[in-house]
């Protein structure tokens, strides 16, 4: 509203005789590009919910470590995991960002297998943990589409890769600008592995 009368009073004081069409044409014109150098002053952007169109790779841990009964309540590692994914805050929290058909489920222990059925039938019997291959294999699954992130949750033993080699992992996918989210389940004290 200002930006009219702004153009109004600075034509009505010009010295130069113009003809009324020319000064309405002039007038208009500027109105224009004052309008347009507002708006990209102002850096208008839009409001309102939208969900995200990228993907999120969801990584869970199938491997005999996840049936260790050292969760919170004395329950099985893969159960905190399956209601975490099933009903819990978790899953709410990636559905108010991500569609659905966004949320691409993985298990691992040993490899990387896309569940295919309920997430509830998911067992703890996978002989090994190689998360390197698993993060990496995930990505490799969903090359071509934009990917968000990986969101693992395991309790963290990973008895195939060193420290040093998942670290080192962790900086080849901040080079890619993949994030990686991680949901540790069980207990921090860590066990001896009895194979």
């Amino acid at each position: 509203i200002a930006i009219p009368a702004i153009t109004s009073v600075l034509y009505a004081f010009v010295v130069i005789k113009v003809p009324t069409k020319d000064k309405i044409i002039f007038s208009i014109i500027r109105i224009i590009i004052l309008y347009f150098i507002f708006a990209c002053v102002m850096q208008p952007v839009m409001r309102g919910k939208k969900l995200n169109e990228a993907y999120m790779a969801v990584l869970i841990d199938t491997s005999k470590s996840m049936s260790l009964d050292d969760a919170e309540g004395g329950r099985q590692r893969i159960e905190v995991a399956k209601k975490l994914l099933g009903s819990g805050d978790l899953i709410k929290e990636l559905q108010k960002t991500f569609k659905e058909n966004t949320l691409k489920y993985y298990s691992f222990a040993e490899d990387l297998k896309t569940i295919s059925k309920d997430i509830s039938e998911l067992k703890a019997d996978g002989e090994r943990t190689d998360i390197i291959k698993a993060i990496t294999s995930g990505v490799d699954e969903l090359q071509g589409v934009p990917l968000s992130g990986i969101l693992t949750i395991t309790d963290g033993v990973d008895n195939v890769n060193s420290q040093t080699l998942v670290t080192q992992m962790g900086y080849a996918m901040r080079e890619k600008a993949i994030p990686l989210y991680f949901v540790g389940i069980g207990s921090e004290v860590k066990l001896k592995d009895m194979q």
